[in-house]
Order: structure tokens, then C-alpha cells, then sequence
């Protein structure tokens, strides 16, 4: 019922948006247009049902996650040490001299959406490396977690920061484990390599990424940018301005504070994935958004210290307080809701069987949108 609220919401929020045709396909940037939504939506609502019912497709889930998030972790490192046969490295660098800082994207395209993917990434390496019956599988779940936490730090990205510390903070509350000897070993280890990394000449990009966010320690204009943000989604509160809209109708709603401390400047989003609903869907895309996520964290708190759906619940926790600082993107939100579908499977309060699986309004849905699907890709 909350993924058709949503849905309904992205649906009237189309048919009644500014710029009708930018939401239904959505802009270049993140391309999040009702048809991706919609996509993202039904997707998240069958991975709910496919988890539910197989109990282990949540551990091939989080295998398959990590191998290929690994390797986009591995990837930005590279980029960071200034190895990378893809991109220009000048297109994620800024600054001169000593103060000269790069933000790896990955394949993410910035290093925000990279660094809030790989949130996920980390938490299904530490699901492998706890729930793996051999050795070698809770090993390589450790490296993907250590490679993608790597990934995160070196990205510099706070908002990820703060997620990461959110979710570990969450798992430690909900699995209470009895901290050993070889436990606060591996942790001091773990402490001292990055602080000699941090203080080695290769941390250098990493010191002046922390003199910047010294420097601009509010995060530049978004405080301003929420304020202005709040007042133009309550212009239109009811349906907002239509999916992707924020972009173009901001400058009309932009105060003269926020225009001559950051004059020429474009704002594309809120940067706060609430806000950004609420603005471009109105209070039933906003309601759809909490009730969702609500449930997610509603069965987080239910969930069994031994249930591997504590791990995504960590993620989702994670997800949620990196976002609070920037937007979806076609990944970050799959991801997002992907977290959630996981953590409201793992609920064994009312498990589901084949035969409870209601399978006509599947098809009726699956009608419908296959041929939208097909058309635009």
C-alpha cells in the first residue's frame, strides 16, 4: 500500500508538473523521471516479495553486491591516487597547490552518489564476513567491507561519513557483541593505518579535503538553500512541481541572500531527499516517502539480533542520514529502497508462503508498465 501511494503521488505529480515532459523522462543528470521511478518503485515491491519468500536470495543479493561494489570501490581508489583509464582526472579536481583536492567518482558520476552506494556495499561485506559458512567467503566479505570503507574515506564526501558512523553505531545497538582481546587489535590496527595514511604525502588530497570542510564547515549554502527550498515547496504543497522540476523553477522561488553569497550559482536540488520530495511531489509524495521508509525502520527495531536483516537495516539507517545532504539518483535510490525491501522481508512477524502470493495485480502491473519500459529503453 505505501509503494502504490508513492506511485499514485509520482503519476499526479506528472500529469499535473510545470514541465510535463522533463518529469515523465527526467533531466540528464539524474535522469529520476516518473518512468525510472515507477521502475525503481515496482522493483523494490518484487525484490520485497523475492526475499520474503526465498530466504536466500538475501545472501546472493548481498554476494553479488559486494563483488561488483568492490570493484567500484577499487576503482575510485585508483582515481584518487590519480589512476584511472575512463575519465579525465581534471573533471573531479579542484583547487591548487596544497589545497588541491579530488573527489573520485567511480562510475557514479560524483563522488556524493558514489560514496552513498558503497554505504550498501560496506554493509553486505560485513554481512558476508559474519554470515558465511567458509573462511575464505567471510574473508573477501571483510575486504570488500575494508576496500569500500577506503573508498568512502578517500571520496570525502561528510555526508557518507556521517552515514557510515550512523550504521555502525546501529549494529553495534542491535547486536550488542562481546568485544575480545582480537576484536580491539583489529580495530587499533585498522585506526593506525588509516592515521599514517592520513599523514603519509599519499593523504595529502585527503588533509586538504579536511581544510575545505574546516573552511566551509555549514556546507556551504544549504542551509540558506533549505530555507528557500521549504518556501517554494509550500507554493505548491499539495502537488508540488512535478518529479525533476526543482532545477528549473528554484531561481523563481531563490532569495537575495542565497543569490549574492552564491551569485551564477545553479542549484539542481535540495540536496536533502525529503525536501527534494516534497518540493517536486507535494505532501502525498512526502507521505508516500516516510510511510516506506517508516516501515523500514519500523521492522529495524522488531528485527532478531540474530537476523541477517539487521545488516541491510544498518545500511538503510546509513542511506538515510547521508541523504539527509544530498539527492536520488537512479542508484542511490534503488539502493535506498532496495535497503528497505530487505530489512521488511528479514520481519518473520507474518512470513509469507507461495500460495499466500497473490500473483493478478503482478501481472496487471506488469502489463501495464512493460511496454513504458520497453519504449524508453
Amino acid at each position: 500500500l505505501a509503494v502504490v501511494l508513492q506511485a499514485l503521488a509520482v503519476l499526479l505529480t506528472t500529469a499535473l508538473s510545470a514541465y510535463p515532459a522533463l518529469s515523465l523522462s527526467g533531466t540528464n543528470w539524474r535522469r529520476f523521471g516518473a518512468v525510472t521511478q515507477m521502475g525503481v518503485l515496482v522493483f523494490t515491491l518484487f525484490a520485497c516479495l523475492t526475499m520474503a519468500l526465498r530466504k536466500d536470495a538475501l545472501l546472493w543479493l548481498s554476494r553479488t553486491v559486494a563483488a561488483s561494489g568492490t570493484a567500484i570501490a577499487a576503482h575510485a581508489i585508483l582515481q584518487y591516487f590519480g589512476i584511472d583509464p575512463f575519465l579525465p582526472a581534471a573533471s573531479y579536481r579542484a583547487g591548487e597547490g596544497i589545497f588541491a583536492i579530488v573527489r573520485p567518482p567511480g562510475t557514479l558520476g560524483h563522488a556524493d552518489y558514489l560514496a552513498t552506494y558503497l554505504l550498501f556495499v560496506i554493509f553486505c561485506g560485513i554481512a558476508l564476513s559474519r554470515t558465511e559458512k567458509t573462511t575464505s567467503l567471510r574473508l573477501a566479505g571483510a575486504g570488500c567491507a575494508l576496500v569500500s570503507g577506503l573508498a568512502v574515506i578517500v571520496s570525502g564526501t561528510r555526508s557518507a561519513w556521517l552515514g557510515l558512523a550512523a550504521g555502525l553505531l546501529f549494529l553495534v545497538f542491535r547486536l550488542r557483541p562481546r568485544l575480545r582481546r582480537e576484536h580491539a587489535y583489529g580495530a587499533a590496527a585498522v585506526f593506525v593505518l588509516l592515521g599514517a595514511f592520513y599523514l603519509s604525502p599519499a593523504g595529502e588530497r585527503l588533509r586538504a579535503r579536511v581544510h575545505w570542510i574546516h573552511e566551509d564547515a555549514l556546507g556551504g549554502a544549504r542551509l540558506l538553500l533549505w530555507r528557500d527550498a521549504l518556501a517554494m515547496a509550500g507554493t505548491r504543497w499539495t502537488v508540488g512541481f512535478g518529479p525533476e522540476t526543482f532545477g528549473a523553477e528554484f531561481p523563481h522561488y531563490q532569495s537575495a541572500a542565497l543569490a549574492r553569497q552564491y551569485p551564477d550559482f545553479y542549484h539542481e536540488s535540495p540536496h536533502n531527499i525529503l525536501l527534494d520530495t516534497f518540493s517536486e511531489q507535494g505532501i502525498l509524495g512526502l507521505a508516500g516517502l516516510l510511510l516506506i521508509t517508516g516501515i523500514g525502520f519500523q521492522c529495524a527495531w522488531k528485527i532478531r539480533r540474530d537476523s541477517a536483516g539487521v545488516f541491510p537495516a544498518g545500511a538503510l539507517t546509513a542511506m538515510f542520514v547521508s541523504m539527509q545532504f544530498s539527492a536520488f539518483t537512479v542508484t542511490s535510490a534503488c539502493f535506498y529502497y532496495l535497503a528497505i525491501a530487505a530489512t521488511v522481508a528479514a520481519d518473520d512477524a507474518a512470513p509469507l508462503t507461495a500460495k499466500q502470493h497473490v500473483r493478478w495485480p503482478a501481472a496487471v502491473a506488469a502489463l501495464i508498465l512493460i511496454p513504458s519500459f520497453l519504449w524508453f529503453a
